[in-house]
């Protein structure tokens, strides 16, 4: 029983260190949020990216739009680790420890402020507003009409290796190509993240204004846009002649036009050589991108094929494949969506969905042309352009993204709800036979335990005779000793041989003890003269 005891106190002080050691790690998790959040603004702008105004204000609509305290973790924590980790490019780690959270616990709750965030994109982005003949802003007042500006910006990403050249911008950098739309008096109206950064700008912005849920423009209105845009129905980009103009008064020459030069079928199979011999010469790279200088190397198997030909890398060759990659990426991109098929005898599109075929050239003006039209190389170019395509497979509005959810939310319900009475009994089962196995469980357990405590009674009862028998046998041999001393005619030497000889055995000291006084000083001589 002591030993049980003294178990269970183990056990109680090991469980009461493990309490003390979370309570102080929350502790100094509570004191971190406290410092971020109440240091100031200034603390609050280095950390958070915004004052504390402004906090309270986003905190406040989180909880409008679902957001809850949890048990451990209220509203303001769980903001202050999203907003830590976007504002910051902190990772997942570095806020459990500056919190001290779980990662499993950042994890839940970046989520879920990021769910309610997207949520929010009906008050965050907001309605356009034209310019009017009211206007007092010079900048803005000879638009008549006009909703904004939009532009595309660059995000850099992180992304695995093998997707780095869909991802590549022409700067050489890996991010992700985003479109923003906003207001003369720069609030947000749309966005559209996702897009690889390889993508142009123009191809970002079809993509954006096809959508279910897309960018949207009145008719009579219309948006501001660079260079980078066509002008078209809603979207006004500078004219070209002044741009030429103002790279004039910049120092800068104007390009010259150049004459179009029209390629020949042999010339075309002569780069679709040149292209295969280039990359047996190791120019393409494992992402689907050539080597600095491919350009020149093709020139030289074009005048090896072609001798005394005038196509030269640039600006020939450079604007050839500029093209064909044009026609490529059209066709891969239509080929990706159902109701549109490859006919490989006749090389061409085939059209099966005549609405979806609309919709595609809505997004892509160049599809239309290629209608009934033969395309000798595709098979080639796919071998020669293949893994350094942009698709916008992950490009999602904000609207689009809460559609989804909802939508997988509501197939998740309805299946739990169809599957939930033909689980039912299997449920039950399941439970009755936990239930059983756990009973089994501590009745063994419990007979283990009744085991244990009578086997250790058992062995306490043999020590305790053991320890009473020991204490006896020493008070025997001490009475021994005594008598022995009272015996006249025994030298002392004699005496102490006799004592030692006589306590050696435990059976003769009982012997000696249990006979009469008058013979036990013959029992002293049988055992000196060794007759006993």
């Amino acid at each position: 029983m002591h030993l049980i005891r003294l178990l269970h106190q183990i056990s109680e002080s090991t469980s009461r260190v493990s309490r003390d050691i979370r309570l102080l790690r929350r502790k100094r998790g509570a004191d971190y949020l406290d410092d971020t959040i109440n240091d100031g603004d200034l603390t609050l702008k280095e950390q958070l990216r915004m004052n504390r105004n402004t906090y309270d204000i986003l905190c406040e609509l989180l909880r409008e739009y679902g957001l809850s305290d949890s048990r451990d973790v209220n509203v303001e924590e769980q903001v202050c680790f999203f907003l830590h980790i976007l504002a910051g490019h902190q990772k997942n780690r570095s806020i459990k420890h500056a919190y001290r959270r779980s990662s499993e616990t950042v994890s839940k709750y970046f989520n879920n402020v990021l769910n309610c965030v997207l949520r929010l994109h009906d008050v965050l982005l907001k309605k356009p507003e034209p310019i009017t003949q009211s206007c007092n802003d010079p900048r803005w007042k000879c638009f008549q009409n006009c909703l904004g500006a939009l532009d595309g910006t660059h995000i850099r990403v992180r992304i695995p290796p093998h997707e780095h050249s869909k991802y590549r911008n022409r700067k050489g950098e890996i991010s992700t190509n985003v479109l923003g739309v906003c207001t003369p008096n720069m609030m947000f109206t749309y966005v559209l993240p996702g897009w690889e950064g390889s993508a142009a700008d123009g191809r970002v912005l079809r993509d954006a204004i096809t959508r279910k849920n897309g960018l949207r423009v009145p008719a009579g209105y219309y948006y501001l846009c660079d260079a980078g845009y066509t002008n078209g129905d809603g979207f006004l980009a500078p004219h070209r002649k002044s741009l030429m103009a103002s790279s004039s008064s910049n120092g800068k020459q104007p390009r010259e036009g150049r004459n179009r030069r029209t390629w020949t079928l042999v010339e075309e199979k002569a780069l679709i050589d040149s292209y295969y011999l280039i990359i047996a010469d190791g120019y393409k790279l494992d992402n689907g991108q050539y080597k600095t200088g491919y350009l020149l190397e093709l020139e030289k198997y074009m005048i090896k094929f072609i001798p005394g030909t005038d196509l030269r890398e640039k600006p020939h060759i450079e604007s050839k494949i500029k093209t064909w990659k044009k026609i490529w990426g059209s066709i891969y991109s239509a080929l990706a969506t159902s109701g549109i098929a490859w006919n490989d005898s006749h090389k061409m599109l085939s059209i099966d969905d005549e609405d979806v075929w609309t919709q595609m050239c809505k997004r892509d003006s160049e599809l239309a042309k290629l209608r009934n039209k033969p395309v000798e190389w595709y098979d080639d170019w796919q071998k020669i352009f293949g893994k350094d395509r942009a698709t916008g497979e992950h490009a999602e509005a904000p609207a689009d993204i809460i559609e989804n959810l909802d939508k997988e939310q509501g197939e998740a319900a309805e299946f739990s709800c169809s599957t939930g009475d033909s689980h039912a009994n299997e449920g039950k089962r399941k439970k009755a036979k936990l239930q059983d196995a756990l009973l089994a469980s501590m009745e063994k357990m419990q007979e283990n335990v009744e085991s244990l405590l009578k086997t250790t009674v058992e062995q306490f009862g043999v020590m305790s005779q053991r320890i009473g028998y020991e204490h006896d046998l020493g008070k025997s041999r001490r009475e021994v000793y005594g008598i022995i001393n009272n015996i006249s005619n025994l030298s002392s030497k004699q005496k102490l041989l006799a004592a030692s000889k006589i306590v050696d055995k435990p059976a003769d000291v009982d012997l000696f003890l249990s006979l009469p006084e008058e013979m036990r000083a013959e029992f002293v001589n049988l055992k000196l003269t060794g007759h006993v």
